[in-house]
């Protein structure tokens, strides 16, 4: 079943892959990136720099991550690969949702965020948009 970003936009969920090795859906918690405990640990781990630069720039916005959605799969060299998506509140009509993407093709994976103003879309990739946001308001 797909995501809804807005009223015209939706995404692929990245629990429906049928290669998926391993599946999350859930309340966010930043413990699944940093708590070896954690069953979500072993694949959220490497992104955690990035979720700690993102948790201070959503600060900034008024804005927490909520709910996420994640499969891991196996790439073409036997690897582990991860997709999730990850969704903040909505504040004063803006909502964030922070997208890693992979293929199967080993090496491949994105971070974008999707801008959500208003009902209206803006996709741009995190090392953009993160300067956008912390560089402003330091």
């Amino acid at each position: 079943m797909k995501i809804q970003l807005t009223s015209k936009n939706k995404i692929n969920n990245p629990v429906d892959n049928p290669s998926n090795v391993y599946t999350f859906e859930g309340l966010f918690n930043s413990e699944m990136f940093n708590n070896t405990d954690s069953p979500q640990y072993q694949y959220l781990k490497t992104q955690n720099s990035n979720l700690l630069q993102l948790i201070d720039a959503l600060q900034i916005l008024e804005l927490e991550f909520e709910y996420i959605w994640m499969g891991t799969f196996e790439n073409y060299n036997g690897n582990k690969a991860n997709n999730f998506l990850i969704r903040t509140n909505v504040n004063n009509g803006k909502q964030i949702f922070w997208h890693k993407y992979a293929t199967a093709n080993p090496g491949s994976g994105q971070n974008i965020i999707y801008v959500i103003q208003d009902d209206e879309k803006h996709k741009i990739q995190l090392s953009k948009w993160l300067p956008t946001i912390l560089v402003n308001n330091d």
